[in-house]
């Protein structure tokens, strides 16, 4: 139960720092709560060592998790090798930093599904995304109501946190009502924070998270084999009541506001072409040039940055090509083709939620933030690798067949 908290509180969290809402002289590091979160995590997994699980399961599904775990890890230590290539060695280590974090939190949670039943992990990870979700999502609505209905205020987001993020874990948090309105009696209230987080990720003025929502719906329509008339039926309803509370509030017109802005003005000039991008495109010609300087090992860990081209190219893929290189790529792209083989021969035994969780952030992961801000692509591989032996609760076994 309290692996599954602290695992969920780790993942909103990010980078955030106490720092960002109380000023003062300390640590920017210490202050980070995910520098305390990862021992947390180590040790409350390594209280379950010793203690393994009796798990009625497919034959071969251990075994295929073990593969996808050591491909993992060998993915993330030769990010970490990288380092010594890199163009400036000191420079690097906040990034390396947040590497050796990504893989301890993988080495807890590898820990505990192999010592005990996931069910409870799964259980309370999802219960606490839930309830922080919602709690983060009643903050910003009683922010936005503080300023109250002006239109062109700008981009949402809270305790200093940035907008793509906010936008990503609200995200994550509208999939998760989505999930509880088809598994829980009180549908129609997780029907209702799910509308409220859709306008939240809308507010924003994340275009990345909003793809990324998008595609997670998609995944869930998909795995639930809704019929075009209930898609239709929900849509239309839930559109049309989100639209007149907001008229009714005065809102209405701060959400459209922020919906031109973010999305017709920053995807299509007077002309009706596709062709801004927020300065991606630049970031994406520039990450494949310097790639191609070194295309089998990279560049070296934070070279992107170190060599004065951005913080980030804004997409996995590129920065691990130029980071890690083709070698780095095919660790990558082999983690996720295990993974998809996985889901594909024991999709009657996993929960959908995962599944789902793991497709939106790894759509996510390409549009915006750099390998620490994807770290649900990594926790979300190997929950998804975590098997339904109860058939009850958030269960898919019947669903994903």
């Amino acid at each position: 139960m309290l692996f599954g908290i602290t695992l969920a509180l780790f993942y909103l969290v990010g980078r955030w720092d106490w720092l960002r809402i109380f000023p003062g002289d300390g640590s920017e590091i210490l202050s980070q709560p995910r520098i305390w979160l990862v021992p947390i995590l180590l040790f409350l997994a390594l209280m379950s060592y010793g203690t393994s699980a009796i798990q009625v399961i497919p034959g071969n599904f251990i075994a295929h998790r073990y593969r996808i775990i050591k491909l993992v890890v060998l993915w993330l230590a030769y990010g970490m090798l990288s380092l010594l290539w890199a163009p400036y060695f000191t420079e690097s280590l906040n990034k390396f930093l947040d590497v050796v974090l990504i893989m301890g939190s993988f080495v807890a949670i590898s820990f505990v599904i192999h010592n005990f039943k996931g069910d409870l992990l799964i259980k309370y990870f999802w219960l606490a995304i839930a309830l922080a979700g919602g709690l983060l999502a009643l903050v910003a609505a009683a922010q936005i109501i503080a300023t109250g209905p002006i239109a062109g205020i700008g981009r949402v987001s809270i305790l200093g946190g940035g907008p793509n993020v906010f936008g990503r874990n609200m995200g994550l948090f509208a999939l998760t009502c989505l999930h509880f309105t088809k598994h829980n009696k009180s549908g129609y209230l997780w029907g209702l924070l799910a509308l409220l987080a859709c306008t939240l990720v809308l507010l924003s003025g994340s275009r990345g998270a909003m793809l990324s929502l998008l595609g997670g719906i998609i995944i869930f329509v998909f795995i639930h084999r809704l019929t075009l008339k209930r898609i239709l039926s929900v849509s239309v309803s839930g559109i049309g009541f989100t639209i007149a509370i907001l008229y009714v509030t005065g809102y209405l017109e701060m959400v459209r506001e922020m919906y031109r802005i973010r999305v017709l003005d920053l995807l299509f000039r007077d002309n009706g072409e596709l062709l801004y991008s927020s300065g991606r495109n630049i970031l994406f010609r520039h990450a494949i040039e310097l790639g191609s300087t070194r295309p089998i090992f990279g560049n070296g860990l934070d070279s992107f940055a170190a060599l004065g081209f951005g913080v980030y190219p804004h997409n996995l893929i590129l920065e691990l090509f130029v980071e890690g290189g083709l070698f780095g790529l095919l660790l990558f792209f082999g983690v996720i083709a295990l993974t998809i083989m996985f889901v594909n021969r024991y999709r009657e035994w996993l929960y959908e939620q995962n599944v789902i969780a793991l497709g939106f952030v790894l759509l996510a992961s390409q549009f915006s933030g750099d390998i620490y801000n994807s770290i649900g692509l990594v926790i979300f591989i190997l929950l998804t690798c975590v098997p339904n032996t109860i058939n009850e609760g958030i269960s898919t076994k019947n669903l994903m067949k």
